[in-house]
């Protein structure tokens, strides 16, 4: 375990009353750090579990979206009187979760035609609604992603700055 401590000059607010030193900093594996380098790397590693998130939820919306457009094709078969209903019974039990309860034996009549679209368009309602939401935690994952990267970035900048104005000055 290691400590990053600074002694204190003059009063600080924030400071422990009557402290010689403040500690900045406690955590594994810091040895030699500055307090720079450690802001930069846990803005990065922040970042870095932040984008596989990110990807994760791009590859659930591929998913989700196959699914939607495979949905939207049987529908138009299934209006058409083109689907093998079989086949889009087996899709909408085994990867919608539908109970084939809800679905009709066959579409060949107009009232079974109807009930088995008006399920289909149920569940591209449902898939569509995920895919809205997952869309919004994306955005919302880019943008805690790219503040990661901009502390990381200012911090940068700040300590360059720094290091500028200690040069000019000797």
């Amino acid at each position: 375990m290691s400590e990053i401590t600074t002694t204190q000059i003059g009063t600080n607010r924030y400071a422990p009353a009557g402290a010689d030193e403040v500690r900045l900093f406690n955590h594994n594996g810091a040895e030699g750090m500055t307090l720079g380098q450690m802001v930069i790397s846990v803005c990065i590693a922040r970042a870095a579990v932040i984008e596989t998130t990110s990807v994760a939820r791009m590859n659930k919306m591929t998913s989700t979206n196959a699914i939607l457009d495979k949905l939207a094709n049987y529908a138009q078969q299934v209006v058409d009187g083109t689907a093998t209903w079989s086949m889009v019974k087996n899709f909408l039990v085994q990867t919608c979760g539908v109970s084939s309860d809800l679905l009709p034996d066959e579409v060949s009549t107009v009232p079974n035609r109807l009930k088995a679209f008006s399920v289909l368009r149920q569940q591209m309602d449902n898939y569509n609604n995920v895919s809205q939401r997952d869309m919004v935690d994306l955005q919302s994952l880019v943008n805690r992603r790219d503040v990661a990267f901009s502390t990381s970035t200012n911090t940068v900048r700040s300590i360059l700055k720094t290091g500028t104005g200690t040069a000019s000055n000797l």
